[in-house]
């Protein structure tokens, strides 16, 4: 057993309050805290590898599964187990394509001895018969090991624990067809424990239990070529190495369990078991079930229009630059500053071509923005239309969501990555996920989530009264920009909000909607264009606000001069007072405790940038905090709805498909109706109760 101590999170915590430990004295104390913190099991089996060079067998407490009879006696001994800790390891990255090469087991009980085994799977495939080689004992097929194995982790009260545990679901239901439940996954215990550090088992190991694993890694491998005269094959260096990694499974969620069982990381414990470890369960079957996806609609329509659009965007900008290669840096930028002589922005790279320069330089030259459009439209056809297809499993992709895909406790997605398809050129790529059979997809959006959460958080009075009379809150803060603009020129939200709106009938196709729009006058309309430039600008800065950016970055991202964002951040707090008050209370909270907790107690730790010693650092540490109660409150939220709406969806047939930070795709029967369609939303947007409310905008249909 690991002995007790202080786990280190929560004495670098109580550390830092203590306000006399500045930065010098913090990594002092660092340094002490660091000390070795001994797994005994793991140095014991460790001095066994290095004491048996000319015979590197299996320790005496792990044993190997090639044969019924140690299957059995493997599962008489799982049958006794409570807690136990699995590694898979695989052929590949993939778990919907690759294949099993090993499955190892550990457990340590309190009273009793430790024990693994390890069944070596490679190059074996469902029902197959045994194989045998000359030099390898007989290989178990799959199917006797998932008849053994089903009964005892489908059933039996056993807790599982894992690492990236929803990888290890995917594999045990789709090879094995066993579905298991995980009780404790070590990667999400330490982003809730330690966001600031790599959730990498061998890196965890060496911080939190000091096994120095690298170098046991080094030493099995370095044993490889010895196998030919020991014995040792290379399977069995690849299970030495499962049952290392479910050795070091085991170490880590108790020493996690223990730092979460502390009466002070209670909130991180509850974070843990209550919606996280649920959340995961709901996220990996919609991974498993996937989304279809029209890979001939991609091919044959989208591939090729974009293509058409690029070509003509090509003859477009050479008619100004002459032949060159669009996608070469160094010829697009040899065009813009040499041979159009377009004077350089960027103060430190002077021939930058990067989006933000040449946003900037757009008002400079009409072909800048032909040539941000061919980017955009270039990303989308070698990202999308081109790779969707090759990355679909029998027409359904299945992405990678990360539960705790950010510092802030919120989602993320990968292979592919979902989050980035955008909703750009008339949703051309987001067409191409389409219902099944007899089903239809539905969009549930949050409306203004982090904003409503703002004011939930802040209690500011402007704030809650816009969400609660459903008026629009970037035009609220246009009217303050553009008032404190325009001192001479007042206008009220109402005239605000009508002049744009007529500006943006009047821009529509279909025409005006009223004699009153025909007869309007051209010095509205001119108007209501400036309004929504405004209110454009309001949106950056709102959002801004939030995120935590600077006056330099909203002055680059709105391209204005520094003292006009002084002078929009000066009007958004002038109209929204508790924010500012909120936030400076919250950067009082970050000096005196190094963190910032979002509602449900998730910690955003800032001790690094804090620590640092530098003014910049300190700023960017606030802001980030700042942005974390919001956003991380925000995710919360979205993983409190998950779960509670997870019951009625089991009870119409219907499921979640995808989640896009606000937004929640859904797969429905065809036959849903307004009034479950309305409990949905109803569920989704009061499973956390704000003082400001919460609204969705729902959308339904065969297509995202």
């Amino acid at each position: 057993m690991i002995r007790e101590s202080i786990p280190l999170l929560a004495k670098r915590e109580e550390r830092y309050r203590n306000k006399n430990s500045r930065a010098k004295q913090a990594i002092q104390a660092q340094a002490s805290l660091l000390a070795p913190v001994p797994a005994a099991s793991f140095v014991g089996q460790q001095d066994q590898f290095n004491s048996r060079e000319s015979d590197p067998a299996f320790p005496s407490k792990w044993f190997t599964v090639e044969t019924p009879e140690q299957l059995s006696e493997m599962t008489d001994w799982l049958r006794q187990q409570p807690l136990l800790s699995i590694e898979i390891k695989t052929t590949g990255t993939n778990p919907f394509l690759d294949s099993i090469a090993a499955i190892a087991v550990y457990a340590k009980p309190e009273k009793g001895e430790e024990k693994g085994y390890c069944i070596p799977l490679i190059e074996r495939e469902y029902n197959s018969e045994y194989s045998s080689c000359s030099d390898r004992p007989p290989i178990l097929p799959l199917k006797s090991i998932s008849e053994s194995l089903r009964p005892i982790l489908e059933n039996a009260p056993i807790m599982l624990l894992l690492h990236n545990a929803k990888f290890g679901m995917h594999i045990m239901s789709r090879l094995l067809n066993i579905t298991i439940i995980p009780y404790f996954d070590t990667s999400i215990a330490q982003a809730l424990l330690d966001e600031n550090h790599s959730s990498d088992l061998e890196e965890m190991a060496a911080r939190y239990l000091k096994t120095k694993s690298a170098n046991s890694r080094k030493s099995i491998i370095e044993k490889a070529s010895l196998s030919c005269n020991s014995g040792l094959q290379a399977e069995k260096l690849m299970m030495l190495d499962a049952l290392h990694d479910a050795m070091l499974i085991w170490e880590l969620a108790e020493f996690q369990h223990r730092a979460l069982n502390r009466p002070e990381l209670h909130e991180l414990r509850d974070l843990m078991e209550k919606v996280e470890m649920p959340f995961l369960q709901i996220v990996a079957a919609s991974e498993c079930r996937g989304v279809h996806v029209d890979a001939r609609y991609l091919e044959d329509t989208v591939s090729k229009r974009l293509s058409d659009d690029l070509e003509q965007l090509r003859q477009k900008i050479w008619a100004y630059t002459g032949p060159i290669n669009l996608n070469s840096p160094a010829q697009v930028s040899e065009a813009i500053y040499v041979k159009l002589e377009i004077p350089p922005i960027n103060k430190f790279k002077s021939r930058s071509i990067d989006k933000n320069t040449l946003s900037k330089l757009s008002k400079k030259h009409e072909v800048i923005g032909m040539i941000l459009t061919y980017r955009q439209k270039a990303k989308l056809l070698s990202d999308f239309a081109e790779k969707l297809p090759k990355t679909a499993i029998h027409s359904r992709i299945h992405t990678c969501f990360h539960t705790i895909g950010t510092k802030t406790g919120r989602m993320s997605s990968s292979t592919p990555n979902l989050q980035q398809i955008p909703a750009s050129y008339d949703g051309l790529i987001r067409k191409a996920f389409t219902a099944d059979p007899g089903r239809l997809l539905v969009s549930v959006d949050f409306n203004a989530q982090e904003l409503r959460w703002l004011a939930h958080l802040t209690q500011d009075h402007t704030l809650l009264h816009a969400f609660k009379e459903n008026l629009d809150i970037h035009s609220m803060t246009a009217v303050e920009l553009w008032n404190n603009k325009h001192p001479k020129e007042p206008v009220t939200y109402e005239c605000f909000e009508r002049l744009r709106s007529l500006a943006n009938r009047f821009e529509r196709t279909d025409g005006f909607d009223s004699a009153d729009d025909r007869n309007c006058r051209l010095t509205d309309l001119e108007q209501g264009k400036r309004f929504a430039g405004y209110r454009e600008a309001a949106k950056t800065v709102n959002f801004g606000m939030i995120y935590g950016m600077s006056e330099y970055s909203l002055s680059e991202k709105l391209d204005i001069k520094i003292t006009e964002a002084r002078s929009y951040m000066k009007a958004f707090f002038s109209k929204y007072p508790a924010v500012e008050k909120w936030m400076a209370g919250t950067q009082k909270q970050i000096d005196a405790l190094g963190y910032t907790k979002t509602f449900l107690g998730r910690k955003r730790r800032l001790y690094p940038e804090l620590e640092a010693g530098n003014v910049r650092r300190r700023q960017a540490a606030y802001r980030m905090g700042i942005n974390a109660v919001v956003q991380g409150s925000a995710a919360d939220q979205l993983k409190l709805a998950t779960i509670a709406l997870q019951p009625y969806l089991e009870s119409i047939n219907a499921y979640i498909a995808l989640w896009l930070h606000d937004e929640i795709v859904l797969s429905v029967p065809s036959s849903i109706n307004k009034e479950q369609l309305e409990r949905i939303t109803e569920i989704l947007c009061n499973a956390v109760v704000l003082d400001s409310g919460m609204t969705s905008t729902i959308k339904i249909g065969i297509h995202w």
